[in-house]
């Protein structure tokens, strides 16, 4: 597939190309590839077809014969295939590549890595006309309002749950994925499905600040330490540090009790912390109820459901990538 044909239109002229002319030197008739194009392209162009081979009518990750011995474990294969193995659907090129003009020839893609996601269904599987008819108003403590939304827009935060290899088996619009025992145990967790650019502990900092504020006072109460004489980067050193466990405790399940290592950090900061021993309990419950409430993304505004159904990219992978955009792609 091919939204042009580089070898009659080729890419990029000399003057943005430091001097060098690479027309002419594009042979296959394709651009960037199927891979690209649903990461570059999907934002605008609903639906899964792309995903979905020509031929099976299957998904790519489920029909495309990859060898890790041959092809190596990245996105992008190791292994020199011949002109009549390059097919558009399977082969792409590297950012680098198709932005100086399509040069050389693609790579074969690892589906069976990235995987693949049918986009935006609440582009058109939605309905307005109950939040229409009931003059529907959704307001949080902090004054973000919205009248008549579609139910694909309300600005949620979204949330996947892992298993204990690091692979999607369920996401979660607004609430938290629950986890049961079992899976505590065989390490499943939640998190942010685009936990690198709108990671959990954001969350955490915007619901549950005040929470995060007695914690760190009842620290340096209990390690006697007088605020006042905290510079602001040691201040928002801890101020960090005490979101960052509380939010790995709650991806793993825990609300109840846990120990923050304090002292870890004060080594590091030339502040004298003890380790402090949270118990839920004595902050009325707050964490408790974390798994039960309804969580808008007030964090991030310029994210919403639709936004993540309607971009895909490679930044829920197990290993994580770069952010480049907007959105995710489930494994």
């Amino acid at each position: 597939m091919a939204a042009k044909h580089p070898s009659r239109d080729p890419g990029l002229s000399p003057d943005i190309n430091n001097g060098i002319d690479y027309r002419g030197n594009v042979k296959y008739a394709m651009d960037m590839g199927t891979p690209d194009k649903i990461f570059t392209c999907a934002s605008c162009h609903s639906g899964g077809i792309m995903a979905f081979d020509r031929n099976s009518g299957k998904r790519h990750d489920e029909v495309e014969s990859w060898d890790n011995q041959t092809d190596g474990t990245g996105f992008f294969s190791n292994a020199t295939y011949t002109d009549d193995e390059v097919d558009g659907d399977y082969f792409s090129y590297t950012a680098d590549e198709y932005s100086r003009g399509y040069i050389g020839m693609p790579h074969k893609f690892n589906w069976k890595k990235s995987g693949v996601l049918d986009t935006d269904c609440l582009l058109c599987h939605s309905d307005r006309s109950l939040a229409e008819s009931e003059n529907l108003l959704v307001k949080t403590s902090n004054g973000w309002s919205a009248v008549n939304p579609t139910p694909a827009n309300p600005r949620v935060f979204v949330f996947v749950k892992k298993d204990g290899n690091g692979k999607v088996v369920e996401v979660s619009l607004g609430f938290p994925p629950q986890l049961t025992q079992d899976e505590i145990n065989n390490g499943y967790t939640i998190d942010s499905a685009a936990f690198y650019s709108d990671p959990l502990n954001r969350l955490i900092s915007v619901y549950y600040g005040d929470l995060v504020q007695k914690v760190i006072g009842a620290e340096l109460q209990q390690s006697g330490v007088d605020p006042s004489t905290l510079n602001q980067q040691q201040m928002m050193a801890i101020q960090s540090f005490t979101i960052g466990y509380i939010t790995g405790n709650i991806k793993h399940g825990n609300t109840q009790q846990f120990t923050i290592p304090y002292s870890q950090l004060g080594q590091k900061i030339g502040v004298n912390l003890q380790d402090y021993n949270y118990d839920d309990s004595n902050f009325n419950n707050r964490l408790s109820g974390f798994f039960s409430q309804f969580y808008l993304d007030i964090g991030a505004p310029n994210f919403s459901a639709r936004d993540y159904l309607r971009n895909a990219f490679l930044e829920s992978t197990k290993e994580g990538q770069p952010y480049v955009g907007a959105g995710f792609l489930v494994r």
